[in-house]
């Protein structure tokens, strides 16, 4: 399981390869080994140019982008998402949404997200992306012909389940917890 933080939690006095790679470090690995699987993990979410970056040197997003790798390191089939884009500018927001979509859709990547904005909820209710025969990836959008049914909300009040749903039935549930949530 692969955990990324409302905040960040990269090591400040250490290079982007090493925070990415430290469960492999720690686990004894080879650190040639390490930072080639450091290497395949940044370009996974853009980043291979700062393999060698300190963390004062990163922006927001860059640095948010890191944890996402470090939570994947080790190919991690679950990954718990605390809040990742609280404090981000809209546009840094929406690349960091990208990414977890695309982790989710084409590696088949489990997430748990937590959040309280609604709107990182809806945009990542709101398609998928998938490869063409050609490898090329393309967003498509959710529509009448088309849901994201392996995708749920799950609204959680006083210590209990209030609703698990998928999104169609999400926005529209009538419990008031759910609608006063809403609002």
């Amino acid at each position: 399981i692969g955990v990324v933080f409302q905040e960040d939690a990269l090591f400040t006095s250490i290079p982007v390869w090493e925070n990415v790679g430290y469960r492999l470090l720690q686990q004894g690995k080879d650190e040639e080994i390490v930072r080639a699987e450091v290497q395949k993990v940044l370009r996974l979410v853009n980043l291979e140019h700062a393999i060698d970056m300190m963390p004062g040197e990163l922006s927001g997003g860059m640095s948010r982008r890191t944890a996402v790798a470090r939570a994947l390191i080790g190919q991690s089939e679950i990954i718990l998402y605390d809040s990742p884009c609280a404090g981000l500018d809209p546009v840094t927001e929406r690349k960091v949404l990208r990414l977890i979509m695309q982790l989710r859709d084409l590696n088949e990547t489990t997430s748990l997200y937590v959040t309280q904005n609604m709107d990182e909820v809806k945009y990542l209710c709101s398609g998928m992306y998938a490869r063409t025969e050609n490898g090329r990836i393309v967003f498509k959008k959710e529509s009448e012909g088309f849901c994201l049914y392996n995708t749920k909300i799950l609204l959680l009040s006083q210590g209990r389940i209030v609703i698990e749903a998928p999104d169609e039935v999400f926005w529209h549930a009538r419990e008031q917890v759910v609608q006063e949530f809403l609002v």
